[in-house]
Parts: structure tokens; sequence; C-alpha cells
């Protein structure tokens, strides 16, 4: 179902050019050389000019495609793994799953890639198959992305976490390498990259068939103050506050009551939070910051299930399953989007 509604919108948005979801996917070299975020949109020009297959086709097959192999890797973590009613409660949050029905602008955005990377490096670790080769990979698909979409930089240290918590052999050096395949590019955009427009991306994209909605990533004011807006607009961006607290709650009582090493996971958890506040200062986008941060807990706490055994494939109307019940009815009751409303009444008519 997920994936249904996932693959409508993602149509929806590459077909008829939505100025965010889908610009934010071609940006380009092609439109005064290096930056950042300008590798994708480099390929699916390249791809474009050779093929004449049209951008939104080529941007909707690979973003489609990364959303596939993230739904199998999310699979492969479940595959025999006790799901118990409160871990259920953390699949249906506002900031997590149940948010792509919430605002659907946030389907297709960058970070999916990697969120699945992650997914993938965690399935591997876990399930102690995480050979050289393997890591060869992760590590190369982190120094892409990073080409893609500069903000794995604030999100590495879950690998880095991860890596500790699974106590992998040279865990510190190779932290050093995913912390160092991400600061590269970050100094490469900061020395010699260029602006996101040099003033003819629109006309490149157009002259290929592509004519974006009126607000997009290339009419964007680079020197527009963020800080100023987020203050303007602090009594929605507030409300961010309370949909943290109360989903961090969920998560909170599930890792106490359901996890080895609790008070290690949320002090990993609070740590990867902490480092992304600069994050919060420098873009509007509260919620999507949000999202990720639950996406790779919940993919971490998926990993650490306890294996299945077969006579408990039966649910149990016991204290747990009531409590889980309850949990579920509480997170119903709101929703969070993307950018400025960090909490809004279901029982309002909220259409995204």
């Amino acid at each position: 179902m997920l994936l249904k509604h996932i693959n409508k919108n993602l149509h929806f948005f590459d077909k008829y050019n939505n100025g965010w979801s889908y610009a934010d996917w071609l940006i380009n070299y092609q439109d005064g050389g290096f930056k950042r975020r300008g590798l994708g949109g480099t390929l699916f020009i390249w791809l474009h000019d050779i093929t004449n297959i049209p951008l939104y086709r080529i941007v909707y097959f690979i973003q489609f495609s990364i959303y596939i192999i993230f739904s199998i890797y999310f699979i492969l973590l479940l595959y025999k793994k006790k799901l118990s009613p409160l871990y259920l409660t953390l699949i249906f949050t506002p900031l997590t799953f149940l948010f792509y029905y919430y605002d659907i602008n946030i389907i297709g955005r960058k970070e999916i890639i990697f969120i699945t990377v992650y997914s993938a490096f965690i399935y591997y670790i876990s399930s102690n198959t995480y050979r050289k080769k393997t890591e060869v990979l992760i590590i190369g698909f982190i120094f892409l992305f990073s080409f893609f979409h500069e903000i794995i930089i604030f999100y590495i240290p879950y690998f880095i976490f991860s890596l500790f918590y699974f106590d992998v052999k040279h865990k510190l050096k190779r932290s050093l390498i995913y912390l160092t395949v991400c600061i590269i590019p970050m100094f490469l955009f900061s020395f010699i990259g260029s602006k996101i427009n040099n003033g003819k991306s629109l006309q490149i994209l157009e002259q290929r068939g592509v004519l974006l909605s009126g607000d997009n990533i290339f009419t964007w004011d680079e020197n527009f103050d963020i800080v100023a807006q987020i203050i303007s607009k602090i009594s929605d961006y507030g409300l961010y506050g309370i949909s943290f607290v109360i989903i961090f709650a969920v998560f909170a009582y599930y890792i106490s009551i359901k996890t080895p090493s609790s008070k290690k996971i949320l002090l990993g958890f609070t740590l990867c939070c902490i480092i992304t506040i600069p994050l919060f200062i420098i873009a509007l986008d509260w919620g999507r910051w949000l999202h990720i941060h639950f996406m790779m807990l919940l993919l971490f706490l998926t990993s650490i299930l306890p294996i299945r055994k077969l006579e408990e494939s039966k649910i149990t109307l016991n204290k747990e399953f009531f409590i889980s019940l309850m949990i579920v009815l509480i997170l119903s009751i709101f929703q969070v989007r993307h950018c400025q409303f960090g909490f809004l009444f279901n029982l309002i008519n909220n259409q995204p």
C-alpha cells in the first residue's frame, strides 16, 4: 500500500514538474560547472540527451527503484523477527511511515537514498554478513550520495554509532573513513563549488521539455534569511517540539523495556540529534530532518529485534497489547508536515 501511494505521487510530481521534489534532482553541472547536489541532474540530463527518454521518466525510474530497494531491505530486516505490538507503534507514528501520507511533498526527496543505504548497512552489520566488499560498496554509495545532497554529513553519526554498538573490528578507523568520505565533498563544495543556479538552469531544462512550477530550487534566493523566517513563524515551528517529545517518548518507552543496552541507544540517538542542530538553523524543512532521525532509529531498532520462535507467532491480548493500542490512538490524533507545520490535529480537515 505504501509503495502504491509513493508510486502514484512520484508519477504526479515528476510528470507535472513539481518545483521542489522533482527539480532538486535536476541540479546539474551543465550550468556553471561543479556545485553541490549537481551530480544527479548531470547524469540524468546526459541520459536524456543520448536516449531521448523524457527527464521525468528517468528521474521517476531512479526514485521508485530506490524506494523498492529500501522496501526489500526493510523486509529483510523484519524477516524471522519477533514483532511485538509495541514495536508496531513505532511504524505508525507521524514521523516514520505515516509521514508519507500526511505530507505527500516529502515523497521523492533525496534523503531516501541514504536512508536506503543505511537500511542495507544495518542489515549486513546486524546479520554479521558485513564483508569487505560490501563495506566498500556502502562507503562508495555514501561518497556518491554526498554529491547528490550534502545533508548526509549530518546523519553519518548513525553509521558510526552502529559500528560501535555492534563492536565491529577497527571501528574507530572505519568511523574516520565514513566521516572522511562526507567531509571531502563538503570542502570541495565550499572552495570550488558554484551556485545551484548560475542563470541558465531553467533554460537548459526547458530545452529538454521541463517546465517547472513557479517555486522551485532554481528560483530560491540563496541569500534568504532563514533564521528570520523561522523566528517570524516561531509559533508554528515551535510545535515541532511537541511532536518530537511525544514521538521520542514512544520510542524511549519501547527502547527502555524491549532492548538491551537501552541507555546506550538513547544516548546515541540523543547525540545524533544534537549533531544536527545546525541543520535546523540553516534549513526550514524541520519535519524532514525529524523524519530522517526517527526513520534511522526505527531501522536500527528493527535490526536488533529478537528472532521469532514458532510458538510466538500468535498475538496475545495482554497488557502490552492494550498499551500499544492506546499509543496508536494517541498518535492518530495529530500529524506533522515537512515545513512549518509541526503539529496539526487530524480532527481538523488539513489537506497536504
